[in-house]
């Protein structure tokens, strides 16, 4: 029994990061644990066979098969588990170059979901700690963990999943910390202090933590933008006459009511919590500056109908002078505290965001692409199900094989026909075959069968796999509703690309079956299919000796070859043109019916304009809510912003100019011949000019980039000489679920084939 006190060096890597679930505070990972501690060499040499001592004293490492049930360990858990987690354990030993010492190897990969306390106090601009935390069962008297210095943590970023609304820091931090435990056997019930019930016993317990930083472009313009935009608008209430004093609460309500049902939609996406995020708070204090004017409406209306006769003003009334006063005081409070407001943003919250970046450079490493297809954001179920068939062959020694077979069995090789191969897997090699995207346990059914080869008489094993299940996949949204979505299956080899590569077979091209496509009324689906090869790095364990690992590269120089075949599907966008687009469009047209209302009905002007304004702002949330939640905005994003920021204009306008009528007009009046009215009629024209242009360079956008993408593949299948497949759809289909609503959209393949050597 081993009584001293033993070292252990803790080593993390985080393989794959999926989900970051925010409303629940877990996250899923999968990450390799690399534990080690030296110990008596000649005790352990005494167990080991010739070879195995020889491989040691070459520097190479051995395998030890069931090390814990004769030999100490440190009895590793992980401490913010949820659940059960997926567990492989293995032990090696090897000699350490540095100072010549036996050391016992810990390797334990581990999948499953990890608590994490959130801190959204910054958010949408908030940084978020990804932790897991290893701790041993015994006591610090017996083990003390710490990070490794010689072997640093690392984060395999190519495979995050979240990648569209996480951005992940490429650096990793290890900490030990310890923590105090009750102790119920060490100390006699008489002699148990009053004072204090911690025993001094404790655990010590090393945490790695990676970093992500949320991207908050999404809550910037669909939170912050759009808060400000209705208080702005509030203030043009001011410029509504005193006398008319029901009109401007009647306004000011109206908006008061929209921010706060805002401010709730907005929630409905947060974990509850008992503090103010930034987001809160900067919509909190617009509520405010609601009431305020409210309030201040109500007063200057009192005023109004108190010391006026006939409840009427004119521009020099003392009543218009302090409500001026009152805007002007109001207006400047909003524009500085909006000023102050991006200063602090700046300093405090996205100070944290520069400090990841620096420590980032200090580590010299590039951002993963964003077109990997191991990288997709999973936040609505953005994945898919499909039935996939597999074909993988490569050559075998023809002497070796045809010895192994019957005389039939040969015939049959002998004229050209393909025979089955039972139980080929357990005496020969195979290249250990995985598909990287798929999501929880894939159905699986696993043939194999030889065959000569026509072209250079070589006997071809060929591995079938017919595969079910669920695949992750990036969807980009960056042109919704006219996007194009890839539909990938990567397939790798556990072994490196020093015992297998893994090519697209250029005889046997994959295909995909359009019959069984099973949702032909949202998507469309492509006759082509595409497969490239790809090479990612890999973290590295045992080829590079802990003496001779270099500290500032975290990734080994042993790489694998993944082959991703990919279909194309084009969504079905004229549900979205006649209900996103043209409503939108028609609400804006609309708003532009105003300017033929005479100036010096200011009231009417505003009242429609903000109604106008409000169904707008309304109606892009609802859309958004049929959308997973991404970072970025989409082209109806920015259609749709656009149009916000032209009725907001259309109210300011309204606004100035019936101040221009009221401040220079008698009695409030306007006709025909005014200055105030051909100025409104130079600007209505200025204005819908703007908007009938930019509709049409828009329009012209649309058919030269985002439809472009589509006349592309059309092309490639024209190249293919198909047809498209009738209406007609088969019965054995899977579906893709692509949104966890019922309406969401599904896609199959009955038939996948992956043609791969």
């Amino acid at each position: 029994m081993n009584n001293k006190v033993t070292t252990v060096y803790v080593r993390l890597i985080f393989l794959r990061i999926g989900e970051i679930d925010t409303l629940n505070e877990k996250y899923q990972a999968q990450a390799s644990i690399e534990s080690r501690w030296a110990v008596d060499s000649e005790q352990l040499l005494a167990e080991l066979s010739a070879d195995d001592q020889q491989s040691l004293a070459d520097g190479k490492s051995v395998s030890l098969q069931k090390y814990t049930e004769s030999h100490w360990h440190p009895q590793i858990y992980i401490e913010n588990a949820l659940g059960d987690l997926k567990e492989q354990i293995r032990y090696t030993a090897k000699i350490s170059k540095h100072d010549n010492r036996l050391y016992i190897c810990e390797q334990r990969d581990i999948k499953g979901l990890f608590w994490e306390k959130l801190e959204l106090q910054y958010f949408p601009s908030d940084v978020q700690d990804l932790s897991i935390s290893v701790a041993s069962m015994l006591y610090n008297d017996r083990v003390i963990l710490l990070p490794d210095g010689d072997r640093k943590s690392g984060v395999n970023r190519e495979a995050f999943v979240d990648q569209q609304e996480w951005n992940l820091y490429a650096h990793v931090d290890a900490e030990q910390r310890t923590t105090a435990e009750f102790d119920f056997d060490s100390t006699d019930q008489d002699d148990r202090p009053t004072t204090n019930i911690v025993g001094e016993r404790k655990r010590t317990i090393v945490t790695v933590t990676c970093h992500v930083a949320r991207r908050s472009s999404y809550f910037y313009w669909n939170g912050y933008c759009l808060i400000f935009l209705i208080t702005l608008v509030s203030y043009t209430c001011f410029f509504i006459p005193p006398s008319q004093m029901y009109n401007r609460i009647q306004v000011t309500c109206t908006l008061l009511l929209t921010s706060i049902t805002f401010r709730w939609t907005v929630n409905r996406s947060l974990p509850t919590i008992s503090y103010l995020t930034t987001l809160d708070t900067y919509g909190i204090v617009c509520i405010f500056a609601l009431v305020v004017s409210g309030i201040w409406h109500t007063l200057a209306g009192y005023l109004t109908f108190e010391y006026t006769a006939n409840f009427v003003v004119t521009p020099r009334s003392w009543q218009v002078k302090y409500d001026r006063i009152a805007f002007c005081v109001q207006f400047g409070l909003f524009v500085f505290g909006n000023i102050a407001f991006l200063i602090w943003l700046h300093f405090v919250p996205l100070k944290q965001r520069r400090i990841m970046n620096e420590k980032d450079a200090a580590l010299h490493v590039q951002k993963p692409g964003s077109k990997r297809k191991i990288s997709e954001i999973d936040t609505l179920n953005e994945k898919y199900q499909a039935q996939a068939s597999i074909e993988s062959r490569w050559a075998v020694d023809s002497e070796q094989l045809l010895a192994e077979l019957s005389a039939d069995d040969q015939q049959s090789l002998a004229d050209g026909k393909s025979v089955s191969l039972l139980k080929y897997t357990e005496s020969h090699w195979h290249p250990q075959l995985y598909i990287e995207n798929a999501l929880g346990d894939l159905k699986e059914q696993i043939r194999y069968t030889a065959k000569i080869s026509k072209d250079d008489t070589k006997i071809d094993i060929c591995e079938q796999r017919d595969i079910k299940g669920l695949f992750w996949e990036k969807l980009e949204l960056y042109h919704f509703p006219t996007d194009v979505q890839d539909l990938s299956i990567s397939v790798a080899s556990m072994l490196y690309n020093d015992r297998v590569v893994l090519l697209p077979d250029g005889d046997r091209k994959s295909g995909v079956n359009r019959e069984a496509f099973v949702d032909q009324q949202e998507w469309n689906l492509y006759a082509h299919v595409d497969a490239e090869q790809r090479t990612t790095d890999e973290f590295d364990f045992e080829s590079i000796d802990q003496d001779d690992r270099p500290t500032t590269n975290i990734v080994g120089a042993r790489k694998r070859t993944i082959v991703t075949v990919t279909c194309h599907a084009a969504r079905e966008s004229s549900y979205f043109y006649w209900n996103g687009f043209c409503l939108i469009f028609l609400i804006t047209l609309i708003s532009y019916t105003c300017y033929f209302i005479p100036p010096h009905q200011m009231v009417n002007r505003i009242q429609t304009s903000s109604t106008l304004l409000l169904t707008s702002i309304t109606f892009r949330w609802t859309v958004n809510r049929s959308l997973p939640t991404i970072s970025y905005l989409t082209t109806m994003d920015k259609y749709g912003i656009a149009c916000i920021f032209s009725l907001v204009g259309n109210v300011i306008w309204h606004t100035f100019i019936g101040y221009l009528t009221f401040e220079y007009t008698p009695n409030f009046s306007s006709n025909p011949h005014m200055w105030q009215v051909k100025t409104d009629r130079i600007a209505f024209c200025v204005s819908f000019s703007i908007f009938i242009l930019a509709h049409m360079f828009f329009v012209i956008w649309l058919l030269a980039v985002p439809l472009n993408h589509r006349r592309k593949m059309n092309k490639k299948d024209a190249a293919l000489n198909l047809t498209k497949p009738k209406g007609k759809r088969s019965l054995r289909v899977t579906d893709i679920e692509i949104e966890r609503s019922s309406s969401s959209a599904r896609i199959a393949d009955d038939a996948m084939n992956l043609q791969t050597i």
